[in-house]
């Protein structure tokens, strides 16, 4: 995903997907919710830091009001690799075989 986040400054946390094989936001880029909402959910972020199933997290998420039809839609493939990410400003989360990192705008140095 290429899409750059706003110019919020502050630190804030992120889930992506670390392993192979598929990936979180990357994979959710066809879905009728936001993926970088998603990743930035308080929902997701605690589900992740203790470790809740995938079925889990669809359950909290509906249970939150989200839209089933939608919350169902998500691959959750690769949420056994999920993991917190720590960012302080705009960022995208860039996917190589379904292993996702985070790259941030000022971390990039461009060459005329």
């Amino acid at each position: 995903m290429d899409r750059a986040q706003n110019d919020r400054k502050f630190p804030r946390q992120v889930v992506i997907s670390r392993g192979y094989g598929a990936g979180l936001a990357s994979w959710w880029s066809g879905s009728t919710l936001d993926p970088y909402g998603l990743v930035e959910s308080p929902i997701l972020i605690d589900a992740c830091k203790t470790q809740k199933s995938w079925d889990d997290v669809t359950a909290l998420l509906i249970e939150a009001g989200y839209d089933e039809d939608a919350v169902m839609d998500l691959y959750g493939g690769g949420w056994p690799e999920a993991d917190v990410a720590w960012v302080s400003g705009p960022y995208r989360v860039n996917e190589y075989d379904g292993a996702e990192s985070i790259e941030e705008r000022d971390s990039v140095e461009w060459r005329d």
